[in-house]
Parts: structure tokens; sequence; C-alpha cells
């Protein structure tokens, strides 16, 4: 499919992903819409209360068996769940938000800048669960918008995990040309080479249903101001958990997470582990260190969660 100049980037983006079938098969239906919807909201405007839930969810093995090949995360048969494929389970009701028809923003394009993951006991892969996500309000910001997504996840009545996602409807399109000059990271556990490639995107979206047009293909990020389709965050983390299998520490835990900058696919990049086994740090690096792709804290909780 050729691209016409005159045409507006919206009209033509829709007609791509019409016309584009045969590549994006596995998408569910895109209303045109979503696409209509603005950005940024109006003055005095905010984000309703909205509410989502899914009840006797029961994890499918398949699905754990592809988060093992897709993120490089070994399952190992273990009985417990990896912390970031519960955050897959609660990331399939955040379409059912974004496609509410109260919720105010462009759902494609929302770029998933930070999170709070906490864990409050090993959860079997056999349990099942209840899913509650909830949104209201938002912050403005000199990029544009944020807001956040809160879910929480029940065995029964017992609350056992929860987490806080953080998304940014973008206005501001320019980047920053200044770079932070990264310090030595001291305490090395482990150190990790990464090789990403182009398809990856399209690979974790298959798995999870994140089909955020941004992951997807170059053709459709740069409507978006990314000129290569951009890793989705959870991929990144899970890569992160599974390169450090074996300094995890037992829940309860929390995870903390900030993605800095944009892992354009394909991609290199380098990941170094410090701290000790009650408290990682994480860090993810372009491979000539100038470039700091994503952060994270894993820290290991009392039984109070403290």
């Amino acid at each position: 499919m050729s691209f016409n100049p005159f045409m507006s980037p919206l009209a033509e983006l829709y007609l791509f992903m019409n016309g584009s079938r045969h590549l994006y098969r596995q998408i569910p239906p895109f209303p045109r819409s979503l696409l209509l919807r603005p950005t940024q909201l109006p003055p005095g405007e905010t984000i309703p209360r909205i509410e989502v839930e899914s009840s006797q969810l029961c994890v499918q093995q398949k699905q754990l068996h592809a988060f093992e090949k897709v993120c490089g995360y070994p399952v190992q048969d273990k009985e417990g769940l990896p912390v970031s494929f519960i955050q897959i389970l609660a990331g399939n009701l955040f379409p059912d938000i974004f496609h509410h028809e109260s919720f105010p923003l462009r759902p494609t394009g929302l770029i998933h800048i930070k999170q709070t993951i906490r864990m409050l006991r090993t959860i079997s892969r056999w349990e099942t669960l209840k899913i509650v996500c909830t949104t209201e309000g938002h912050r403005n910001v000199r990029k544009g918008v944020e807001f956040d997504i809160h879910a929480t996840i029940f065995c029964g009545s017992e609350q056992v995990w929860n987490s806080t996602t953080t998304f940014l409807s973008r206005s501001d399109y320019q980047t920053n040309p200044l770079r932070v000059v990264n310090p030595v990271i001291q305490g090395v556990l482990k150190q990790r080479a990464w090789d990403v490639p182009e398809n990856a995107g399209r690979r974790f979206a298959a798995l999870s249903g994140d089909f955020n047009l941004i992951h997807l293909h170059a053709r459709v990020s740069r409507f978006f101001g990314f000129e290569n389709p951009i890793a989705h965050g959870v991929w990144s983390i899970s890569r992160c958990l599974g390169d450090s299998l074996e300094l995890l520490p037992e829940p309860p835990l929390q995870l903390d997470i900030r993605f800095k900058k944009p892992l354009f696919l394909p991609g290199k990049a380098t990941l170094f582990v410090s701290g000790n086994m009650q408290n990682l740090n994480y860090e993810v690096r372009s491979p000539d260190g100038k470039t700091t792709f994503l952060t994270a804290q894993l820290k290991a909780l009392t039984a109070r969660g403290t």
C-alpha cells in the first residue's frame, strides 16, 4: 500500500490498518472513533471513574509457556506465577477501560512510563483469580497528560497482588537532545547483552493482547512520533527478571519500574543487575552506555508488606 502525502495522518493510518489485515490478523476490531479522540483534555475536564473486572479467571497454560519463549523467562514448571506475567493478566482488562465510551483520550499511542507492583504472596498457576481495574483523574505534565490504572487481584476474598500503571498521552513530540552522563554501576551481580529483533513487539502483542500500534511496525509507529516500533514495557521488565531468575526473592515483594527512553526495534541493549537478593537494582542501557532505557528496583517485603 502506498501512502498519500496529502492525506491526513489519521485517515492514512486508518486506511493502512484496514488495508493490511494480512499483517495484523490478530489485532481486535479497530474502531475508527478511537482514532478521533483527542490526545489532550479540554480545560476543566478529567478522566471519570471507570471500573472493570474479570471473575473466575484461570491461567491458560499455553499462554504461560508462550510467555516463557517470548520473554526469555524460564518458567521451569514452577508452581508460582512470575510477577510480570500476572501484570499481563491484569493488562488484558486495560482495553476495556480505553475503549469505554467515557474514556476521553485516544488509546492508540499511549506510552507506559512507570509502574509499581506488589505481590503479596506466591500465586499458584492453578488458582482462580478475580481482577479489578480502575482509573480516575489525571495529571498535566510537560509532555501531555498522565493517568494511572490501579489493578487488584484476589483469590477468593484475599488480596494477593496489586499494581499501579502510569500512562502518558503525549502532546509534545519533541525529544530532548541532551544526554545525561550515566555513572558507573557499582556492585554488578549480573550483566547480559540483549539483541532484540524487529518482531519482538508483534510477538509480545500476540501473547499479551497489547496491540498498541507503537509496538507493531515502523509504518504505523511513525504516526505517533516514533521512527521505529518500541519494545513493550512489560516485555522489557520480564526479560530483566528472567535473566536474573536465580537472584529473585520470594514474595511478598515490590517492584518499582521507570521506563526512561524507548527501546527501538530492532535494537541492542545491556542489562545490569546490582544490589543484593533482598534489594535488587536493574538498569537497561544502550551498548555505549549513553542512554538508559529502564531502571527498576525489586525489594523483598516483610509479612506486613513493608
